[in-house]
């Protein structure tokens, strides 16, 4: 009798050890750890904001603290009255989070406490939306089908749409650089806008995959397409004429893409997580691959931390042993955004203005990077509110700068100086006396 309990039992251990195993990801090799994990169910989207997430669980938006990834804090389940439908995208400007529905819409939430987040504006016009991309007033709402929709955000509890490019092929990805809006475009591969007008975006240029584009990154002149089985890489220094410069086929299933540093970060379907080296566009590799249960769509990446959004699989944090782990204090990225008072002030003829870029509060595509460009403007007004000079419009890395404002043409009299930059705006006064 003993004999065949002793069987039974190791038969219950073997079986339930295996139960364990079969639900352990499986990595090819020791590049890549997984340091916490948040067991949510059908999780699509993801954005990150320090060490706090921002992810779907269906139609839910959770929030999470992953201060100590291996006991993660709950801070907040948030369900949208006006929705029933999945959330398909997740992005972070500032204060907000912008959480796109499938057949819903835009929604606008209150961040600024993440345990207190609230709904605070809603725009219902599209029927399926792919995602999400912030830049400045405006969100760029891909919808699949009908185009690409530029929506006013300047006031969050009134969104207006204030522009619409009509495309009959799905617009899955979007990313904004300057005046450009690059759109990953579907079977239409690369789409180049010009939306320095957002009420009448127009296209100027575009490239052609031969797969499916499903999303965009632009990095320092280079846009970064994850489409399905490739991964290109394009020079759009000149956005009339996008030149191939890069490419990588791998058989697997590209959809999300981020780039930091020398590593591009990519959601590889049913492979998990995918990191190409990408220092040498002439010779692309794959240097670690993790994968994950499920189907992965969205990823988010913070230094060397990734947030992998993982459908049947939940929320992955995983951590790229490729490169070390850099904090903002080491980096001395500053914490938040500031324009600082001119000095002199007042001045004749000439000023320093500072200002300082802190690492976005934005995800791109819903992916974040400590070393992230983000869309800077610094402009002069006179006191009835007429631009007289333009001292910055680029994009720039977080980081202090100063400019100087030279005024020997201007005559006497109180300027104004205006900061943009992502969706932070801080306008200061500042008094030439000659």
């Amino acid at each position: 009798m003993k004999r065949y309990l002793f069987v039974f039992i190791m038969i219950i251990a073997f079986f339930f050890n295996s139960q364990i195993l079969s639900q352990v990801p499986n990595t090819v090799n020791e590049d890549i750890s997984l340091i916490g994990r948040w067991n949510n169910n059908w999780c699509i989207a993801v954005a990150v904001n320090g060490t706090v997430s921002y992810h779907s669980t269906n139609d839910t938006l959770e929030i999470v603290d992953f201060s100590n990834p291996t006991s993660p804090v709950e801070l907040k389940k948030m369900d949208f009255s006006s929705s029933t439908s999945e959330i398909t995208d997740i992005f972070l400007s500032g204060n907000y989070a912008f959480v796109t529905t499938a057949w819903d819409g835009l929604h606008i939430v209150d961040i600024t406490d993440p345990a207190g987040t609230a709904e605070v504006g809603f725009y219902a016009g599209v029927d399926i939306t792919e995602s999400v991309f912030v830049s400045g007033n405006y969100a760029y709402v891909s919808e699949a089908g009908s185009g690409l929709y530029i929506v006013d955000i300047s006031t969050p509890s009134n969104p207006v749409e204030v522009g619409h490019f009509r495309n009959d092929n799905e617009v899955k990805g979007t990313f904004v650089s300057g005046n450009y809006a690059y759109v990953a475009n579907g079977s239409a591969g690369l789409i180049i806008l010009d939306i320095s007008n957002p009420s009448n975006p127009v296209q100027v240029g575009s490239f052609f995959t031969g797969g499916f584009s499903f999303n965009v990154v632009v990095k320092e002149s280079y846009a970064y397409i994850a489409d399905g089985s490739d991964l290109y890489i394009i020079d759009v220094s000149d956005p009339s004429n996008p030149v191939d410069v890069g490419y990588l086929g791998t058989g697997g299933y590209f959809m999300d893409i981020a780039v930091s540093g020398n590593c591009a970060y990519i959601a590889d379907g049913s492979a998990g997580l995918c990191i190409v080296d990408v220092s040498d566009f002439s010779d692309l590799n794959e240097d670690a691959l993790f994968d994950t249960e499920g189907y992965v769509q969205r990823i988010a990446v913070n230094g060397n931390i990734v947030y992998v959004a993982s459908r049947d699989g939940g929320l992955y944090v995983l951590q790229n042993n490729l490169i070390t782990n850099v904090s903002n204090d080491q980096l001395n990225i500053p914490k938040e955004y500031k324009l600082l008072q001119n000095y002199p002030n007042p001045f004749n003829p000439s000023t320093t203005i500072k200002y300082q870029i802190s690492s976005p509060s934005v995800m791109l595509n819903s992916i974040q990077h400590l070393d992230d460009e983000v869309n800077v403007s610094l402009k002069v007004y006179d006191i009835l509110g007429r631009e007289v000079e333009t001292l910055v419009n680029k994009q720039q890395q977080p980081g202090v700068y100063q400019v100087q404002f030279n005024a020997d043409n201007f005559p006497s009299g109180i300027y104004y100086y205006r900061l943009n930059a992502g969706s932070y705006n801080q306008t200061r006064k500042m008094i030439l006396l000659k």
